[in-house]
């Protein structure tokens, strides 16, 4: 992406890009700024605006200039993550990540606007094979919970692409949904990957991730230029 901006300034040098890069995690439900120095904390929300869209007041937002600068921000990030050991996985992630990266073309009078969310899961679990207790148990039970809100605005999504008139989608149901409304509908291209296990003990698990990715096939969401 950066190589491609510095091609076309030298193709063109009227135009500027501004480049800029936050990174949240979801915990209990909570926002945390992963950029933020350890110690440091604040309360977060979401907010929705007629122009901006969906948006984090107060979140860091930090300007990038290359590839390096947002690697040394994504690694900063991942080692202030919520992560715990489970009898399946001795550093399993309790919370949900995006890594923002948002970008400023202007050229004249002419300014375009581009976002990039990339989003980690945390995995669905169950705690018979868990064994969780605690805190452990309720970071589960709230993964669980924003997964399964995730999975009924995705469903909502996919029928409504068979209706004239589509139901109501419920994003603001979990602070996941919520925000990645932009990115599920509407003005957005949106890739989604699934992980699955090979392990013979795991095929629900699989059966079930692989349902769920079938029904993200059926949504269809449509970019165009953002200006």
């Amino acid at each position: 992406m950066f190589i491609r901006m510095d091609e076309s300034k030298k193709e063109n040098p009227d135009i500027t890009y501004q480049c800029r890069t936050s990174y949240l995690e979801i915990y209990n439900e909570q926002l945390k700024d992963l950029l933020m120095p350890p110690g440091e904390s604040q309360k977060l929300e979401i907010r929705q605006h007629p122009k901006l869209g969906i948006y984090v007041p107060g979140l860091t937002e930090t300007p990038v200039a290359n590839y390096l600068e947002v690697k040394k921000l994504q690694e900063f990030g991942a080692k202030c993550r919520s992560v715990a050991a489970t009898s399946m996985n001795d550093r399993s992630s309790r919370s949900h990540c995006v890594f923002v990266f948002e970008m400023v073309c202007k050229k004249g009078k002419q300014q375009l606007f581009s976002k990039v969310n990339l989003v980690d899961l945390a995995g669905s679990e169950r705690q018979k094979r868990t064994h969780a207790e605690g805190d452990r148990l309720k970071e589960g039970a709230m993964i669980n919970q924003s997964l399964t809100n995730l999975a009924i605005v995705i469903n909502k999504l996919a029928e409504s692409q068979t209706k004239k008139k589509g139901d109501f989608v419920p994003f603001r149901n979990s602070k996941l949904t919520y925000l990645l409304s932009e990115s599920l509908s509407g003005n957005s291209k949106t890739v989604m990957m699934a992980a699955i296990s090979p392990a013979a003990d795991s095929y629900d698990e699989s059966m079930s991730t692989l349902r769920f990715a079938q029904s993200v096939k059926a949504i269809k969401t449509r970019a165009v230029k953002d200006e």
